[in-house]
């Protein structure tokens, strides 16, 4: 039931924000038509709209906002399998987020001294690679979030070769 909530809530979000009586009104009468809280909550507001025919069948796709960072965000990248999304933003940290529901993985990745410019997960999706305006680029272990290497090259070619990272999977 929690997940049921979890996707009523992400569903409709807008909407109760703008007026906690339209969870009654609106939200809980277009919920799809199998989920067991629109079965379980219907029969307690029975005078609410009920929707005779359509309607969803499934919940629609959620849009997640992923909040956490303490300054703008310069790159994004999701996992090659979609499961994950990075982040690298001018707080001088990386993030890796559960792409599914929204939430952050582990604490953010720390290691830059300036503003994270690229982000991108290598090919076996165990790593991270990201490029920073302190002139490193660092690898990471994704799931300890602890750097496995880093080096500073001498020129700009941070985002050069992070793009490279992606386009050529055994670079």
């Amino acid at each position: 039931m929690a997940k049921e909530m979890h996707k009523f809530v992400t569903t409709f979000a807008n909407v109760i924000a703008q007026s906690a009586p339209h969870i009654y009104l609106s939200a809980l009468p277009l919920a799809p038509q199998n989920s067991p809280l629109l079965e379980q909550y219907r029969k307690l507001y029975p005078r609410t709209l009920c929707v005779q025919s359509g309607g969803f069948s499934m919940w629609p796709p959620t849009r997640n906002v992923l909040f956490g960072h303490t300054g703008p965000v310069n790159s994004v990248a999701f996992s090659h399998d979609s499961k994950c999304v990075a982040s690298g933003s001018d707080d001088e940290t990386v993030r890796v987020w559960d792409a599914e529901i929204g939430e952050a993985i582990g604490e953010p990745f720390r290691g830059h001294n300036s503003r994270v410019q690229s982000v991108a997960f290598l090919h076996d999706g165990k790593r991270l690679v990201s490029g920073s305006d302190d002139r490193t680029i660092r690898v990471w272990d994704v799931e300890g979030g602890e750097p496995v290497s880093s080096s500073h090259p001498q020129s700009s070619g941070i985002y050069i070769l992070i793009r490279l990272v992606n386009e050529f999977p055994n670079f």
